[in-house]
Order: structure tokens, then sequence, then C-alpha cells
């Protein structure tokens, strides 16, 4: 049987990309624990704890360099290995139903629920300490949820997101509701992402199948040549320049700008399609996983190194772009200064971010060579933990909001409160039904990984 058409397993790339969708649920449990810094950049959030650690700026901003770029790029290499293994037909409907589907039904039932839960931690942000019991929240929620149905009128159809509907709760007694840009496909933006690369992917495919057999392997042998011949060098200089160019068009500080709405932001969009056509070509060149195995420690450690690098600058640009009083700076100076720190941390982090990847992955894929049922049971869950987690990881801050302890301590339990339902409705109720069969195309009996014979 030929290679291409061979069912193998990439068990740490599988590690990796369960691990990128789980890093989202630190990002968004995160985010109830930043410290809120006058005149400095909006937390779009609708509660902040009283308890909050600057750890937790530091762990959104470090995730955010690499997460959803290396999700895209593993994205695509399995994208590639899908249409390779069961051909275009059935890896349109394989993506129709594990991606889209989803999407559709996760947003009818998770839109509702978030926006009950942000209602219910503006109000407890919004009651003085000594005023607060359950029963004054629950009244101040039925007020907040009737201004924002009434002020919802005042919002074009398009514009009912979360953000908007914040805007006007927030807005009770102040001036009218602010209007946002776009609508608000919470934390499933990613599904439509990927759902429309793989849309484009195939015609893609179509026509590289198509093309004349000298181009074809005239471009392939260029290919090989670049990726793990005589030209691989330039490999992550080529990567780097093109990801800094890219970078350059994001303004959210760390790691590329973030838009849920229902239409796309295009930037947005070929930046990430940019990483999951990269990973279509590392599938197609997968003998490089093989090499990278080799010095990914080397990798990892430069990777990490370079993205703190960056993330320095990145709160350095933040930093001096508040309005706050340096006297050794005047504010021409200051700005510039602020400017050239975004472009260095931009031009760090494209780098960084690819010596970081290709560490990881020759790492995961060498420590992972075979199946290990543990691993495979998290990485079956993992997507339905990242679609189910946001309600909770949103509401689990809120009911600890009188529970007075270190801000990191705070975040960490929160976490493990998050994840701990999360995992037993995996189990018992998604893992051997329907919905199993729909998120991981099959179902799984529900015996533990380690007690199996």
């Amino acid at each position: 049987m030929p290679e291409t058409k061979q069912n193998t397993r990439y068990h740490g790339l599988d590690l990796l990309r369960a691990a990128m969708m789980l890093l989202g649920i630190v990002v968004h449990v995160s985010i109830s624990y930043l410290a809120r810094v006058d005149g400095g950049p909006p937390v779009p959030w609708p509660y902040a704890d009283p308890d909050h650690t600057h750890a937790a700026a530091v762990l959104i901003s470090f995730i955010h360099m690499f997460r959803m770029p290396a999700f895209f790029l593993i994205a695509g290499f399995f994208a590639g290995l899908l249409i390779d293994q069961r051909g275009r037909s059935a890896f349109f409907s394989n993506r129709f139903m594990r991606i889209l589907v989803p999407l559709v039904i996760g947003w009818m039932i998770l839109w509702p629920l978030t926006m009950v839960i942000s209602l219910f931690g503006i109000t407890v942000n919004d009651f003085p300490e000594g005023q607060r019991n359950v029963s004054s929240v629950l009244q101040g929620l039925g007020e907040q949820i009737a201004v924002s149905r009434a002020l919802s009128s005042h919002i074009p159809e398009p514009q009912h997101s979360v953000l908007s509907l914040l805007d006007t709760a927030r807005s009770i007694q102040a001036a009218p509701p602010r209007r946002l840009e776009h609508t608000d496909l919470l934390h499933l933006w990613f599904l439509q992402h990927l759902f429309l690369y793989c849309v484009l992917s195939l015609p893609i495919a179509w026509l590289l199948a198509r093309r004349p057999g000298n181009m074809r392997t005239s471009l392939q042998a260029f290919m090989r040549r670049l990726v793990t011949g005589d030209l691989r060098w330039l490999r992550i200089p080529v990567l780097g320049t093109f990801t800094f160019v890219l970078l350059l068009q994001s303004r959210d500080g760390t790691g590329i700008d973030t838009r849920a709405g229902f239409i796309p932001d295009l930037t947005v969009f070929i930046t990430y399609l940019f990483f999951f056509l990269i990973g279509w070509v590392l599938h197609a060149h997968r003998d490089l996983i093989g090499e990278i195995k080799s010095g990914a420690w080397i990798r990892t450690i430069a990777g990490t190194s370079l993205l703190l690098g960056s993330m320095l600058l990145s709160f350095t640009s933040i930093v001096l772009g508040i309005e706050i009083d340096m006297p050794a700076l005047d504010p021409e100076a200051r700005n510039a200064i602020s400017s050239w720190s975004h472009i260095a941390s931009q031009l760090l982090q494209a780098f960084g971010f690819w010596f970081f990847v290709l560490g990881i992955i020759g790492l995961a894929e060498r420590a992972f060579e075979k199946a290990n049922p543990v691993v495979r049971y998290l990485v079956d869950a993992s997507y339905w933990i990242y679609l189910a987690h946001l309600p909770l990881a949103m509401l689990l801050p809120i009911l600890m909001h009188d529970v007075r302890m270190p801000g990191i301590l705070k975040l960490g339990i929160s976490l493990v409160l998050v994840t701990i339902p999360l995992i037993v409705t995996y189990h018992f109720l998604v893992r051997a039904t329907f919905i199993g069969r729909l998120l991981n195309g099959r179902r799984f009996d529900r015996r533990v990984p380690w007690k199996r014979s």
C-alpha cells in the first residue's frame, strides 16, 4: 500500500492539537483575574475578580502568542492527511459533521447561557461588599436582563453580540450604548475559520492533483529542497519573515488579534489561513517530523526565550502607550518607543513561534511514538471540554467572588473546578453517546483507559 494511504497515527501531533484547545480554558479562566489598569487596554470580559494577579496577564499573553497559530498549523496537517486517506468527498462530509454542525448547535446552546452569566457577573461586580446577598443579586440580575432586552432594540439586529449587550447593561445610568462592529461567535469562532479553510482546501487539492506532470514534479522538488533538502536553512527565515509581516497587522499586544464576528475579519482570516496551509505543506513533507525530533529541546528553549522577550517588549509598549505621568519622557518620545517596542515584539514573536512550535512538535512526536491509552482518552475528550467550557469558565470565578485568597491560588482552584465537571460530563454524557459520535467520529465505551486489560 502506498505511504500516502496508510492510516498513520501521529500521537504527538494529536496531543498538541488537544493541548492547544485545552490551553483556551486557562486563558478564559485567567481573564477574570486580570488586574485592570486605568488607561490600559480594555478587557472585554463582564467580571473582574477583586483578588487579581499579574500572573494572569503573563499566562494569557504567553499562551496567546502560539496557541491558535499552532492549532491551525496542526489542523492543516490533519486536513491534508484526511484528504489523502479518504478523498475530497468524504473529507467534506467529515468536516461538515464534526465542525459545522457542532458550531451551529453549540452556539445556539451556549449563547443564552453566556449572556445570562455575563449579566450575572456585571451584577456581582456592581454591588458593594456589604449589600451583596442572594436576594439582592438575583434582583439585580433580573434588572440587568430587563434593561439589556430593552436597550437591545436600539442596536441594529446584526450588532446583537455579547459585548454589545454588555455595553447596554453597563450603560443603565450612562450614555446610550456603544455599538460594536460585529456579532459574536463566542469561543467557537475557530470552528467557523476551520470549516472555511477546509472548504477552500478542496479546490486547491483538486487543482494540485490536475497540474501538469512536469510542473508538479518541479514544485515538489523545490518544496522538498526547502523543507528537508539543501535549502532547509531557509525554513525559519522564510516562515519567520512571512509571519512577521502578518503580525504587523495586529495591534492587540501579543499574538494575533481575536475577532469573533459572524463575518470573519479579512486580516485575521488570511493570517490563520497561512498557518493552515503551512500545516498542509508539512503533511506533504511529513518526513520533516522525523528530522525535527533531533534538536527539539534546543529549538523549544530558543523559541521560549524569544517569545518571553517578545512578551516583555509588548508589555513595555503597552505601558508606554498608557496615559501616565513619566517626566523623563515627553509624549512624542514615549509614543515612538512604544511603537518600536511593538514592532520589535512582533519580530521576536514571529521567529520565536517557529522555533518553539517545531521544537514542541519534535518533542511530542519523540515522546509519544506509540499509543498511550490515557493520552488518547484526553485527546478524545478535549473537543468536548473546549466546546463546553466557557459558561463554567465565566461562572466559577463569579461564584468565588467572596472567597478571599491570593489571586494566583484562586486562579488555579478555578481551573480545577472548571475542568473536573467537563471531564465527568464527557465520560458519562458524551463518550458513549451520539454526541461522542458527532464530535469524535465514533462512540467509545465508558471504561477508563487505565483499567483496560
